[in-house]
C-alpha cells in the first residue's frame, strides 16, 4: 500500500511540470516574435520618416507649383524616393474632386525626380518613369498595350492587350530597372470585376518587382468603399487626400494668380469669390476662372463708370454657372423628378 501511495504522489507531483513547461515555451516564443516583428516594423517607419525629412530640406518645397498643396508634395515624393531607395515596390493611392491639383502635383513630383536622379543614382536611366491618362483609352483593357509600349517605346509592336499582359509579367519577373506608372482619371479603367486594378496591384505587392503605382482618382472615397475586398487589401495604406479648398487657399490663389492689389474693394471682391466657390466645389480652376472672368467685365465697364467689382463677381458667376449645357441638367433633373 505504502509502495503505490507513493507511486501515486510521484504521479500527480510531475503532471503540472510536464504541463507547464510548454506553455511557458510557447509564450516566449510568441513574445519574441512579437518583438521582432515591431523592431521590423519600427525600422521601416524611421526610414520613411528619415526620407521624409530628407526631401523636405532637399527640395525645400520649391518644386510644389501649387499653393497649400506642399504637404501632399512631400507625401508623393518621400513614397516614390523611399521605394527607390530600399529597391521595394508598393503603390499610393491619390484621391480628391475635380479641380484640387492631383495631376499637377503628381506630375511636378515626377518632374522634380527626374531633375534629381543624378544625387542617388549613377545612371540616368536607373528608373523609368510612365504616365497614363484613363480617359485617352479607347476600352480599359488597352492600357497593357499603352504600358507596354511606354515601357519598351524602341519595341512598339502591334499587340493585343492579353499577349501585351503577358509580356508585362515576364518583364517583371526578369531583372530590370525600377518602374513608377502614374494612371490618371483610374475611375475610367474600372470595370466590375476590377481585374485590371487587380493585376496591376499584385504586382506591387512583390518587392523584387520594384514597381511602383500612383493611382489617381476623381473621388473623396476611401479605397474601401470603391474597390472590391481583393484590390483594397492589396491597395495598402499609402494614400495621400487632395481635399477641396477652403475660403482662406481659395484666396491665397486668386490673389496670387491675379497679383497683388491696393484697392480694398478688389480685395473684398476676391475674398468673396473665394468664400463662394469654397462653398459650391471648392475647385481652383473654377475661382481662377470666374476672376479672369471678373477683371474682363470691369476693364470693360471701367469707360461707362459702372465698374463695380463685387458687381462684377456675381455677373461672372451668373456667366459661368449659367451654360446652356448647365442649363440642360438642371432642367433634365426637373424633369426626371
Amino acid at each position: 500500500m505504502n509502495t503505490r501511495s507513493s507511486k501515486q504522489d510521484k504521479l500527480v507531483s510531475t503532471r503540472p511540470i510536464r504541463r507547464s513547461s510548454p506553455r511557458k515555451t510557447q509564450s516566449s516564443r510568441r513574445t519574441k516574435a512579437i518583438v521582432i516583428d515591431s523592431d521590423s516594423e519600427d525600422d521601416r517607419v524611421v526610414e520613411v520618416k528619415e526620407t521624409e525629412e530628407k526631401v523636405t530640406q532637399e527640395f525645400n518645397l520649391a518644386s510644389c507649383p501649387l499653393p497649400c498643396r506642399e504637404a501632399q508634395f512631400v507625401d508623393i515624393l518621400s513614397f516614390l524616393e523611399s521605394n527607390l531607395k530600399l529597391s521595394s515596390s508598393g503603390c499610393m493611392y491619390v484621391s480628391g474632386v475635380p479641380g484640387t491639383g492631383k495631376t499637377v502635383v503628381v506630375k511636378a513630383v515626377l518632374e522634380a525626380l527626374e531633375n534629381t536622379h543624378s544625387k542617388y543614382k549613377k545612371r540616368k536611366t536607373d528608373f523609368k518613369i510612365l504616365y497614363i491618362n484613363g480617359l485617352t483609352l479607347s476600352a480599359p483593357n488597352r492600357i497593357w498595350k499603352r504600358f507596354y509600349n511606354e515601357l519598351n517605346p524602341s519595341q512598339k509592336s502591334r499587340l493585343t492587350p492579353d499577349v501585351a499582359r503577358q509580356k508585362l509579367k515576364l518583364y517583371f519577373e526578369k531583372d530590370h530597372e525600377p518602374v513608377i506608372l502614374v494612371i490618371d482619371e483610374l475611375d475610367q479603367i474600372l470595370d466590375k470585376q476590377q481585374a485590371i486594378l487587380y493585376n496591376l496591384l499584385d504586382w506591387t505587392v512583390h518587392p523584387s518587382n520594384l514597381f511602383s503605382l500612383i493611382c489617381i482618382f476623381n473621388t473623396m472615397h476611401l479605397p474601401e468603399s470603391v474597390l472590391t475586398m481583393r484590390n483594397a487589401s492589396r491597395m495598402g495604406m499609402a494614400r495621400c487626400a487632395f481635399p477641396p479648398y477652403t475660403h482662406d487657399e481659395l484666396t491665397i490663389i486668386v490673389k496670387r494668380a491675379i497679383g497683388t492689389s491696393e484697392s480694398e474693394k478688389l480685395n473684398e471682391a476676391m475674398s468673396l469669390l473665394a468664400r463662394k466657390v469654397a462653398a459650391i466645389s471648392g475647385d481652383a480652376r473654377r475661382a481662377l476662372e470666374i476672376a479672369k472672368r471678373t477683371l474682363e467685365i470691369v476693364k470693360t465697364k471701367s469707360s461707362s463708370g459702372n465698374s463695380s467689382v463685387v458687381v462684377a463677381v456675381g455677373e461672372a458667376f451668373k456667366e459661368l454657372f449659367s451654360s446652356p449645357k448647365i442649363e440642360a441638367v438642371k432642367f433634365l433633373a426637373v424633369v426626371m423628378e
